[in-house]
């Protein structure tokens, strides 16, 4: 028997009864035509200056007319000294959304010695499927005023409704990422939070710049409080233990990102939140600064490093099974 002319039948067959299926059954995907209406609610603003020499993050809302209002913006970005600074501002300003999804904003940025004027591009990430957008993503046009010569991306990520939320509403194990300044280091973890407002078993693994252009891996403790504002925002305090007899503390200003989906069965019951994004209220070295060998333009150079931290991802990892 001519197995290979058998399988050559039953493809072509098979591959017939496909294109029948599909060209009765099928039905063309419209592209979805976005507008300025579908921008609109509070969203999370996270600012990133090159390979993370800087950071800043905030709120602000869209009014679904092509205005930005009521916006606030806590930045990180190195000084001369190398020993950096916390600004806070105000964001307002104006956008346009097209019909194939990308963007225009036009942003003022209101510090108490500065006022900065910027324009970014940008594309939709994620919709909602109807007629909502839920994360936006783009870059600066103009220089940086604050780290010469880098790029600044933006992201912008709606926020859930600003009510209902309680210390309840962070409970089990979260994973979590520290974004360290000129990614000096890789910082990830485990913490649980327990519903009451305190944060316990928590482990650090740390990825630092070693001796000989290696890597080390340093291993802590992390433990702290937290507090759950009704409006979604957080207030988190972190101490992290080494092996060495250190202990550092930090604490971060957060806002929940998304929640649990609660479905009928589970009205009244208190907002489950799954995603938090932070920064710290300052600037703190997780471990001390170090000199860092690295190659450039075929020569080997001295960087120093620290280890600050500018930015925390928390995520629930036991998502609920029954929302």
């Amino acid at each position: 028997m001519n197995f290979s002319a058998c399988i050559s039948k039953s493809t072509l067959l098979l591959s017939f009864g496909l294109v029948c299926l599909l060209g009765h059954g099928a039905k063309a995907q419209v592209p979805p035509v976005f507008t300025n209406a579908a921008f609109e609610g509070r969203y999370a603003v996270s600012l990133t200056f090159g390979a993370n020499n800087g950071a800043g993050l905030g709120v602000v809302t869209a009014d679904g007319a092509g205005n930005l209002r009521d916006g606030s913006l806590l930045l990180h970005v190195p000084t001369q000294d190398g020993e950096g600074q916390v600004l806070r501002g105000q964001l307002q300003g104006q956008y346009h959304i097209n019909p194939n999804g990308t963007a225009i904003l036009m942003a003022q940025f209101t510090f108490p010695n500065q006022t900065l004027n910027r324009v970014f591009d940008l594309v939709v990430r994620r919709d909602n499927g109807v007629s909502r957008i839920i994360e936006l993503f783009g870059a600066v046009r103009e220089r940086s005023d604050f780290v010469p010569g880098v790029g600044v991306t933006i992201e912008l990520r709606r926020l859930p409704a600003p009510r209902g939320f309680d210390n309840a509403s962070l409970d089990g194990p979260l994973s979590f990422e520290l974004s360290f300044e000129s990614q000096a280091a890789i910082g990830f973890g485990m913490v649980t939070a327990n519903k009451a407002g305190h944060l316990v078993d928590g482990v650090l693994l740390l990825n630092v710049p070693g001796p000989d252009r290696e890597r080390e891996i340093i291993r802590g403790q992390v433990e702290g409080t937290y507090t759950v504002n009704p409006n979604g925002t957080v207030t988190m305090n972190l101490v992290f233990s080494f092996p060495d007899g250190r202990s550092v503390e930090g604490t971060f200003d957060l806002m929940i990102t998304e929640e649990q989906p609660s479905g009928p069965a589970k009205q009244g019951r208190p907002r489950m939140a799954r995603n938090l994004m932070g920064s710290p209220r300052g600037y703190f070295d997780i471990f001390p600064p170090t000199m860092f060998t690295e190659l450039s333009s075929k020569t080997l150079q001295q960087r120093r490093l620290r280890g600050r931290v500018n930015r925390i991802i928390l995520m629930l990892t036991c998502e609920d099974p029954n929302p």
